[in-house]
């Protein structure tokens, strides 16, 4: 079984819309809608990459794997409290 890349955000519409993105490649997805589920799928396996939300209900997505490269989708916008997404610079 090949390595994956495990997406992670409590908004489905998110999940739905990355899979989307990469429907014609070839690379094995998958997703989890919060951190607990995240943990249950880092156990079973074989995960190369995690791209997850930071702010979600319940554990943050900062605590799922050190020994795998993380990256995140989400910060704090300190002046308002607001989210944005990181791309937006």
């Amino acid at each position: 079984m090949s390595e994956a890349v495990l997406f992670v955000d409590d908004e489905k519409h998110i999940l739905n819309a990355i899979e989307r993105i990469f429907i014609d490649n070839d690379v094995r997805i998958l997703k989890a809608g919060n951190a607990e589920e995240a943990l249950n799928l880092i156990k079973t396996q074989d995960i190369a990459v995690i791209v997850s939300d930071n702010i979600m209900p319940g554990m943050k997505g900062d605590v799922l794997d050190p020994e795998v490269v993380e990256i995140f989708l989400s910060c704090i916008n300190k002046r308002s409290g607001d989210s944005q997404n990181l791309g937006r610079g």
